[in-house]
């Protein structure tokens, strides 16, 4: 499986229904982008733990973040602060995003890593 420079982020907060869902359907995309960062804003239920179990690919880096102030409790716009600390925190100067609770197509990371790849030749 190919794996491209590309960071895909993910934000997470009590999704322990959604994880493993997400996670098996990803397994399907044609590429892998070489990073997954979920951030979770403090998940009460058991999404932590169902999360240090996902194995995507041995070239693929998943970094878990947790950050308990990211979620409505303490935040007005929880995800999009998520969103934020993670792309802080990514590797790759393409970044895509998705939730958990979405059925990704098999062709969303190449399509995307493509587009963008496209695009930052023609602005050179």
């Amino acid at each position: 499986m190919k794996t491209k420079n590309c960071s895909l982020i993910v934000a997470c907060y009590n999704e322990e229904k959604n994880i493993n869902l997400f996670f098996d359907n990803f397994k399907e995309q044609t590429v892998y982008p070489r990073e997954i960062i979920v951030i979770d804003g403090g998940s009460t239920d058991e999404s932590l733990s169902l999360l240090d179990k996902v194995n995507i690919h041995p070239d693929v880096n998943i970094k878990i973040i947790v950050n308990e102030k990211l979620n409505k409790k303490y935040s007005i716009a929880p995800i999009a602060e998520a969103r934020n600390e993670a792309i802080a925190a990514a590797s790759y100067e393409n970044i895509l995003v998705s939730d958990l609770g979405c059925k990704l197509d098999r062709y969303f990371v190449e399509q995307l890593y493509y587009s963008l790849e496209k695009k930052q030749n023609y602005l050179q």
